[in-house]
């Protein structure tokens, strides 16, 4: 054994993972969601968004966290393939289960909003669900028939796309590199959890809402080409879009503009 071998392992270990990125962190992520039609045009109906964009945008900056969905395998088992074998298990269905998504709560309680407005559309087939506001008569709207009936939408028109990406700082902004992207197919809330509330310290609100889906699969990118991140760039000062969905961004270094290409919906911050 060559006896300088110890000494020499752990710059082999930094090399080996600085050849691969470096070490993911878990606080680097982005979640969007593309409702279907009349789904996202009740939504915007209720003010809680100015636009599609802007409800992505909200979801990017409040949702504080998430998982990256895992995958399990069904399997039944196969008796006398060979004497003496016993039993053999084999695969037939990939399994998949629900994902939760935790929101902080701005004073507006917009994450509850949205996650009961959803709700709430999935069991209004009828319009007798549909929340109140304070316009209506009284400080608590309208009180709604006792014997109201309930009628299920169809899934088309309530169950959306949730995009779960992993996100790590590159050399043109902080989310940049995208390694790895789960898109979840007609993902829909079937769970509000309770949100505490109690007298003593104050504390920030959080709304977690547990979603189903049908499956989902992902979208893999090599980042391994991309080195270096924002702190070698210098000054950001500006960014000009050139063409749809392309951007240049404007960095101050050494006392000169630097001029980026990017296709990256994020700037970085002024």
């Amino acid at each position: 054994m060559d006896p300088a071998l110890p000494n020499k392992r752990i710059p082999r270990f930094i090399e080996k993972v600085n050849q691969r990125g470096g070490f993911a962190t878990s606080n680097s992520f982005q979640v969007k969601m593309n409702l279907p039609g009349p789904l996202q045009e009740y939504m915007l109906s209720t003010k809680l968004f100015a636009d599609a964009a802007d409800l992505n945008e909200w979801f990017t900056f409040m949702c504080e966290e998430c998982q990256l969905p895992n995958v399990n395998t069904m399997t039944g088992q196969q008796n006398g393939l060979y004497t003496g074998l016993g039993s053999v298990d084999y695969v037939h269905t990939r399994m998949f289960t629900e994902t939760n998504l935790t929101f902080m709560l701005d004073a507006n309680m917009t994450a509850l909003k949205f996650a009961n407005a959803w709700h709430t559309y999935m069991f209004n087939g009828t319009g007798n669900e549909m929340p109140s506001s304070e316009s209506d008569t009284g400080k608590y709207g309208n009180l709604r028939p006792r014997n109201r009936t309930t009628r299920v939408r169809y899934k088309d028109d309530y169950a959306g796309t949730i995009f779960i990406s992993k996100n790590e700082a590159g050399p043109l902004s902080d989310l940049q590199r995208e390694p790895i992207t789960y898109i979840l197919e007609r993902a829909y809330p079937y769970q509000i959890d309770a949100v505490p509330l109690q007298y003593g310290a104050t504390q920030l609100t959080k709304c977690s809402i547990n979603f189903k889906y049908e499956r989902h699969y992902t979208v893999n990118r090599d980042i391994r080409k991309i080195v270096g991140d924002t702190s070698q760039l210098g000054k950001f000062v500006g960014r000009v879009e050139v063409g749809p969905g392309t951007f240049v961004d404007q960095y101050l270094i050494n006392g000169k503009i630097v001029e980026r290409e990017t296709r990256s919906n994020f700037a970085p911050p002024l």
